[in-house]
């Protein structure tokens, strides 16, 4: 059976809809970082092998792919650089930042970049005036705090002993949506 076009075409934009179908650029939050699978991708396009089939795609890659490129794997090299070192040096962030201006990307400075902090200790512990302090504001929120509501155990316990008093019965049948008590039901 031969499929039509626009048959096609909806089952792809149903696709893309649903993100099965995703763009190789779309931001991930795991896996490679995301500038060097942007220079990925825009290499992939330069190699004689891929040359055809971007070609056939009507993808082959222009000047401004190959300068997008050449400022990517420059500007991924200044971080892995930055990444390197064992202390902060202000002058390697603003490089990163004149670099962007003078390409005329427009960024925000206080969002440009993102670090993550890696601890490595097995034991942390606070000192002991602020474990002394922590403690007299729990004791504090226990005292003006209100009085807990019954929870869906004590009102289950008090159903249980109600109905079936001092008799052993399987648990199963206890819980039993239609013949037990219900256990976290309201009406209990």
């Amino acid at each position: 059976k031969k499929i039509k076009e626009p048959e096609a075409a909806a089952f792809i934009f149903e696709l893309i809809s649903n993100q099965i179908l995703v763009s190789e650029l779309e931001i991930t939050l795991t896996g490679d970082d995301f500038t060097n699978r942007l220079v990925n991708v825009q290499d992939f396009k330069k190699y004689p092998k891929n040359a055809a089939l971007a070609k056939k795609n009507k993808t082959m890659l222009r000047k401004e792919d190959t300068d997008l490129c050449l400022d990517l794997k420059t500007l991924s090299g200044k971080l892995s650089k930055i990444d390197k070192l064992k202390e902060f040096q202000q002058n390697h962030y603003q490089n990163i930042s004149e670099t962007l201006r003078n390409k005329k990307v427009t960024v925000n400075e206080k969002y440009l970049f993102q670090t993550d902090l890696f601890l490595n200790s097995n034991e942390f512990q606070l000192d002991e005036k602020y474990k002394n302090e922590l403690l007299n504001a729990i004791k504090l929120l226990n005292k003006i705090s209100a009085k807990p509501k019954k929870t869906s155990l004590e009102n289950f316990k008090k159903a249980f002993i109600r109905r079936y008093e001092d008799e052993a019965i399987p648990l199963v049948k206890a819980l039993d949506f239609e013949t037990g008590i219900r256990y976290g039901s309201e009406s209990e």
